[in-house]
């Protein structure tokens, strides 16, 4: 939900259990239900830490949805155009797929 101390909540959470974060992006204000979309990116990290940090927050009341777990390590894309390979960085993936949020 979009309220305040939501992030806090979250990378509180995530600081517990020694998961850095990279990037974070919260895409514009909540919808009519008060729901925003965020995406976080972390450094590498143990997939229990990740695991044990997907359930504390979607334990929490205002988690509106389930966590969504991408293991992004390098992220390879076939240009749909040429059929040629492209690496994206995880801050250009969330720049591009921003509107897609």
């Amino acid at each position: 939900r979009d309220e305040p101390g939501v992030l806090a909540d979250v990378t509180r959470i995530l600081g517990a259990r020694r998961v850095s974060i990279r990037v974070i992006s919260q895409k514009g204000f909540g919808d009519k239900h008060g729901l925003v979309p965020v995406v976080i990116v972390t450094h590498e990290a143990k997939e229990a830490d990740i695991a044990d940090a997907a359930k504390a927050i979607e334990a929490l009341k205002t988690s509106a949805a389930p966590v969504v777990r991408v293991r992004l390590e390098t992220l390879i894309e076939a240009l749909p155009d040429t059929g040629q390979m492209q690496q994206s960085t995880e801050s250009g993936l969330i720049a591009r797929y921003r509107d897609r949020l």
